[in-house]
């Protein structure tokens, strides 16, 4: 919990003074994400029932680093619930993190980055969760 804090720190620190040394320079865009799911699980067990996760994510493209690459900074917000009631899929969260991207081709893009991510559940016996996570995203489709 404690590495999970300091890291969060250490991202919002970067977030800030990255946007205070960049103040003066145009952002290169304002590239979004949406995504949503809907699954339905059946067979009698503790799982069963519809399930929806969406998140929306925003983010400032600041500058270009190397041939192609973009440096991102995102915050997101995540919901997952459950129709049945299983406590773990119940839950809202938040992502704060920097990434950078570059395009594979017309419909491609490939992302490593850094995110904190915050969620807190509704029911009781489960408790709230902050934790740091190291990524690597492949993306295709639509229109980047």
């Amino acid at each position: 919990m404690r590495k999970t804090l300091i890291l969060l720190l250490v991202l919002v620190s970067i977030g800030l003074i990255s946007s205070v040394t960049l103040a003066e320079a145009e952002p290169l865009g304002y590239p979004w994400n949406f995504r949503g799911e809907v699954t339905n699980h059946f067979g009698g067990d503790a799982t069963e029932g519809l399930k929806f996760v969406g998140s929306l994510e925003q983010g400032i493209d600041l500058l270009e680093v190397g041939s192609g690459w973009l440096f991102n900074t995102f915050m997101g917000l995540t919901l997952t619930t459950r129709d049945s009631y299983i406590s773990w899929d119940n839950k809202l969260g938040g992502q704060l993190g920097f990434k950078v991207s570059k395009r594979l081709g017309e419909r491609t893009k490939l992302s490593l980055g850094v995110r904190g991510e915050g969620y807190t559940y509704p029911q009781e016996e489960v408790s709230d969760e902050l934790k740091g996570v190291l990524f690597l995203q492949l993306a295709t489709g639509g229109s980047w």
